[in-house]
Order: C-alpha cells, then sequence, then structure tokens
C-alpha cells in the first residue's frame, strides 16, 4: 500500500510541475515564426507576396510584408497570438500610387502554425475604407 501511495503521490509532483506552453514558447501549437506566402484579396483584386512573422514569449507578433503583384505594397504587422487566433494591424506603402494606410485583421491559426487566414479591414489614404480577406500560408523550406 505504501508504495502504491508513493508512486501516486511522485505522479502527481511531477504533473503539478510539467509546464505548458504559452504563446511564443517552443511547443506552443500556434506561433507564427518564419516566411510566409501572403495573398490579400480586397474589391476583386488579388495581392500577392511574403511575409516575415515571428512571435515572442507572451504572444506579441511582429513583422513586415512585401506586396510584389499587382503592385508593390510594403508594410509591418503587429499583433498577439490569443489561443489560436491572431489578431493583427499593420501600416503600409505603396510607392507608385502615393498612398499609404493602416490594415487590421483577425484570423483562426492553423495547428503548427502553417497558416492564418481571415478578414481585413484596410483603411487608405487614396481609397477610403476597404474590406476584404487575407491568407498567410507557411512558404515550404528549401
Amino acid at each position: 500500500m505504501r508504495n502504491g501511495l508513493t508512486a501516486v503521490l511522485a505522479f502527481a509532483a511531477l504533473f503539478a510541475c510539467a509546464h505548458v506552453p504559452v504563446p511564443g514558447e517552443p511547443g506552443y501549437p500556434y506561433n507564427l515564426d518564419g516566411t510566409y506566402r501572403v495573398r490579400f484579396s480586397v474589391e476583386g483584386e488579388s495581392y500577392r507576396g511574403t511575409a516575415d512573422l515571428s512571435t515572442a514569449v507572451g504572444g506579441a507578433v511582429t513583422g513586415e510584408f512585401r506586396l510584389s503583384s499587382p503592385m508593390t505594397v510594403r508594410g509591418d504587422l503587429e499583433g498577439t497570438v490569443s489561443n489560436d487566433t491572431l489578431n493583427w494591424t499593420g501600416d503600409y506603402t505603396m510607392p507608385s500610387q502615393g498612398c499609404s494606410g493602416m490594415t487590421r485583421g483577425s484570423g483562426p491559426i492553423s495547428e503548427g502554425g502553417t497558416s492564418v487566414s481571415g478578414r481585413v479591414r484596410i483603411d487608405d489614404s487614396c481609397f477610403g475604407r476597404l474590406s476584404g480577406r487575407f491568407s498567410f500560408n507557411k512558404s515550404e523550406q528549401t
């Protein structure tokens, strides 16, 4: 009986000390880290490029995106991972158009952090308020 109680107490102590990772820590299933293929679909137009993202301990996400088709758009991104959802904002410029603006998006992250997609709102200095969808898909490693 004493050996059984000792084993149960040892297991309970080990389980109590087990660390469950939080956003940004290794092993958290919804971290966004690395290079992603980006697509914004806005008002019937598709914009494509790449983004480099990083999730810090606590869930703060930072990065930048570069769209190259159909025109050049460069921007930054900051947000948070909360459970399995990314909420983010970012500023951008479109040099060829002389426009700039702010993006705001939210969407669920796939397990493993390989993709995230959802709705985006854009406040653009040239075109006003726009809405659409975004997707970030992890690029294959070469």
